[in-house]
């Protein structure tokens, strides 16, 4: 298992978007048609186990196929009516993220806890081959430089999109935080050169990110468009919401069903040809070094919650370092037969020595960006943990101390060949001695890709559905 590890360096710095929208969600024939009833059997094609990322995206391109039934069973419930529209607009992005365990929405977490941390190929999946399921699943809007700042002009490759993508809308924030072009002209000062796009399989530089976002809304576009674009456009997709799927059923080492229970209710979810799990990564039993600068503009301090001022008046920014495709490894395990019991999770966080060099060199590069030339005009001090923190001891254990998770964990179902002996799932996600169940979300993959996953989530999955 690894996971994408981040701690923060946070410094005072000195220095909304404004309109109306309409939201509705639209079906055939009646909205209640689409949504499960608790308590009765029910047969379908294929039943998925998790509607996040992976399993609306997998579920929508099967119902796409008018002959397939598809059920969703989902645990969880609409962000909209779990968290108001934090979930929605962007400026909340950080709400309910860090480690305080009093800042809690029991509505979009399952607060499942690691472990206290002492120390705290397959060519179908090439870039150019996967390169078409990435354009599939998007529709692209370009930077409307009207309503950016003038000294924030985005670059973008137009080969990365297809013009046929969709429904997940990926655009350009019209709000850019000020200290942005200043941090553009640091990194170039520290040989970090302006990259037109990240999408292109060039990752060494900087540049101007596009985003899962709605250009006229501005609000967060998600994996729920999947399944509103499902609503509209068929009738053969049933959706679970609040419901725990309990145990897979299965008949001579073959998967025929799922348990479910709904409020206490249980009852079984019959599969005619597959049972697909996009549980997620910790609901499994159980490279290269690669660093992101995430410039937060906000103050994290020790990561156990995020505030734009920290109480004082000033600016904050935070030079967050995310440690991505680790040396170290983690477990998950099970603690409890009963899917209800979160397992034991155990990321290992800096276990491995190679880890703490490569942070510590990390922390102070960061350092070194907001000490350049191009960043002397704004920056006014650090705030966490402060100039005094110099030597490689002292900047691991702040690290240590500090560090938290963007929660991009992957590989608890590695993808492999049989004859690997840590491998669950062979190239189709298919598991490896039974038969009709397969496994569809970041869990399979063998090692986490750079950058934020949910667009590989996405990729994958419409390539999985392909190959059902």
């Amino acid at each position: 298992m690894q996971y994408f590890v981040l701690f923060f360096m946070s410094l005072v710095w000195d220095a909304a978007w404004a309109g109306s929208t309409m939201e509705s969600i639209s079906a055939q024939g009646l909205l209640g048609s689409h949504f499960g009833v608790p308590g009765v059997d029910a047969v379908y094609d294929y039943v998925i186990i998790g509607g996040g990322t992976a399993g609306l995206t997998v579920a929508r391109r099967l119902a796409a196929k008018v002959s397939n039934t598809v059920a969703v069973i989902e645990a969880g419930d609409f962000y909209e009516f779990a968290n108001g529209n934090r979930s929605e607009i962007p400026a909340f992005a950080t709400d309910f993220t860090g480690s305080n365990p009093s800042q809690k929405n029991p509505y979009l977490d399952w607060y499942q806890y690691t472990e206290p941390q002492p120390d705290v190929g397959d060519e179908s999946y090439s870039f150019n081959k996967l390169l078409p399921y990435f354009q599939r699943s998007a529709s692209f809007h370009p930077p409307d430089s009207t309503q950016r700042p003038h000294n924030a002009t985005a670059q973008y490759n137009s080969s990365d999109w297809s013009s046929t993508g969709g429904p997940l809308q990926v655009g350009y924030s019209s709000w850019v935080n000020p200290v942005s072009s200043w941090l553009g002209l640091a990194l170039e000062e520290l040989g970090l050169k302006e990259l037109p796009s990240l999408l292109s399989g060039k990752l060494l530089g900087w540049s101007w990110l596009s985003l899962t976002l709605d250009p006229v809304s501005q609000t967060r576009s998600s994996s729920e468009v999947f399944l509103r674009e499902a609503l509209r456009e068929s009738t053969n997709l049933m959706v679970y919401k609040s419901t725990l799927a309990k145990k897979i059923t299965f008949a001579d080492k073959s998967a025929t069903g799922v348990i479910a229970d709904s409020g206490g209710i249980t009852y079984k979810l019959s599969a005619r040809k597959e049972v697909i799990l996009c549980a997620g990564v910790e609901t499994f039993p159980d490279d290269w070094p690669h660093i992101e600068y995430l410039v937060l503009d906000a103050y994290f301090g020790a990561g156990s919650d995020s505030s734009i001022t920290a109480g004082s008046g000033d600016q904050y920014v935070a030079a967050s370092i995310g440690l991505v495709a680790t040396f170290s490894r983690g477990n998950v395990t099970i603690n409890s037969t009963d899917t209800a019991a979160n397992p034991v999770i155990n990321p290992n966080w800096l276990s491995d020595p190679r880890d703490q060099d490569v942070a510590i060199a990390a922390f102070r590069r960061g350092r070194r960006l907001f000490s350049t030339s191009a960043m002397k005009p704004i920056v006014k001090a650090e705030a966490f943990p402060g100039p005094n923190i110099t030597t490689d001891a002292q900047i691991l254990d702040t690290i240590k101390k500090s560090v938290n998770s963007v929660y991009n964990a992957a590989g608890t179902n590695k993808m492999g060949k049989q004859s690997d002996p840590k491998a669950v799932v062979d190239n189709k996600g298919r598991v490896f001695g039974v038969g009709n169940l397969r496994v569809v979300d970041a869990s399979v993959f063998p090692f986490l890709p750079p950058g934020q996953p949910s667009a590989t989530v996405c990729e994958c999955r419409s390539k999985d559905a392909r190959k059902l």
